[in-house]
């Protein structure tokens, strides 16, 4: 039985460019309970926005035709000074990580919930606090933000050449599990009407039960410590009931590759050179990465060589292919 400890709403949190490609942040709908999205603070940032071409007044719209399931959160002075400063110590990997930063702040920067949770209405406030996973565009945006590398590779990487920055080197690389499935999605080739059916869909009770589900197989992983042999014998049931309740909804499907990375996975979270499980098979949808180390508090991080990896934290993560698969038969 489980003890309860993740059993929680999961939203995720994505960057300013996540409403620019209408038809991922559909599937992004259907993926989550609520989706995070920054919004302009004040007019002087709205004015910084509209420049960029990051168009805020589209991000107002896609809020109000969501019915509740995108939340605005003001991208403040204290989240982008916080933002930036994790930026200077990135940006040498390039460009690709700065969107995908913005996500990571708000999942894992601790001021960051109390801005969330200022601006929920009281019938949108969940029981427990959600578990926030940054939300990433593209499996190459998290690959390189996150140092994502297969786990065996680890082996004997301390003789490797080591970067001086936390999170760089071997000793801040810790093995987590990705979880690789198919997931079925309207195959609407309007993506305003994409969006519109999602949002419908994100609705219906059928589907609901169906994505926890899913979303309670992960948790067992993490929260149980069952064996990735013993959980994956129930997946091609979930995987089929989310697919019936979608095609209940919507005759016409497409199927959308997701992965998620769940960290510290039954005790698992131990410097990845040596880890006992690296050789052990796993399967094409559970298998084990190494992952970077991020900052909880950048402005907080104590003297690496004192305690490598210490005040680090790995975040729950997830990313999606940008492009779905072709349609499906209803066979």
């Amino acid at each position: 039985m489980s003890n309860g400890i993740e059993r929680r709403q999961r939203w995720a949190a994505f960057s300013v460019r996540a409403h620019l490609d209408l038809a991922s942040l559909a599937a992004d709908i259907l993926l989550y309970d609520r989706i995070i999205l920054p919004v302009p603070e004040d007019d002087p940032e709205r004015e910084r926005w509209i420049r960029k071409q990051w168009n805020p007044d589209d991000i107002a719209l896609r809020i109000v035709q969501s019915a509740g399931h995108i939340i605005p959160v003001p991208w403040t002075a204290q989240l982008r000074a916080e933002w930036q400063t994790r930026w200077d110590q990135l940006r040498k990997l390039g460009e690709e990580v700065a969107y995908g930063l913005t996500g990571v702040v708000y999942a894992s920067y601790p001021p960051a919930w109390e801005t969330i949770a200022a601006g929920l209405q009281p019938d949108e406030m969940p029981e427990r606090k959600p578990a926030i996973l940054a939300g990433y565009q593209s499996p190459e945006e998290a690959k390189v933000e996150l140092g994502l590398v297969p786990a065996e590779t680890l082996q004997g990487s301390q003789s490797k050449p080591s970067e001086t920055m936390p999170g760089g080197r071997p000793v801040d690389l810790v093995v987590a599990l990705r979880i690789n499935r198919m997931v079925h999605e309207p195959d609407i080739e309007d993506s305003q009407e994409a969006f519109l059916t999602a949002v419908q869909l994100a609705e219906d009770e059928r589907f609901q039960r169906a994505r926890r589900s899913l979303f309670d197989w992960e948790d067992k992983l993490y929260v149980d410590g069952w064996s990735p042999e013993e959980v994956e014998k129930e997946l091609p049931g979930l995987e089929e009931e989310y697919r019936d309740a979608v095609r209940a909804q919507i005759q016409q499907t497409r199927r959308r590759w997701i992965a998620t990375l769940l960290p510290k996975v039954a005790g698992w979270a131990i410097t990845a050179s040596g880890h006992p499980h690296l050789k052990e098979p796993v399967s094409k949808s559970l298998e084990f990465v190494a992952v970077r180390f991020v900052a909880m508090n950048s402005m907080q991080v104590p003297d690496p060589e004192a305690h490598p990896g210490a005040a680090l934290h790995i975040i729950r993560a997830a990313y999606r292919n940008q492009q779905p698969e072709p349609p499906a038969s209803l066979a």
